[in-house]
């Protein structure tokens, strides 16, 4: 009983922390990314 409520637990454990070492470096990037504001010139949409 004890194997099997262990392994479970650490199923838990491990989803979540292999998706933020997958996913997290990209997501960080892409909210730096949404967050900053563009430069003056940036700004008008040249065309």
């Amino acid at each position: 009983m004890m194997a099997f409520f262990d392994s479970n637990i650490w199923g838990f454990i491990a989803m979540p922390v292999g998706l933020l070492l997958c996913f997290g470096p990209g997501l960080l990037v892409w909210l730096k990314a949404e967050l900053e504001t563009p430069p003056p010139d940036k700004r008008e949409d040249r065309r």
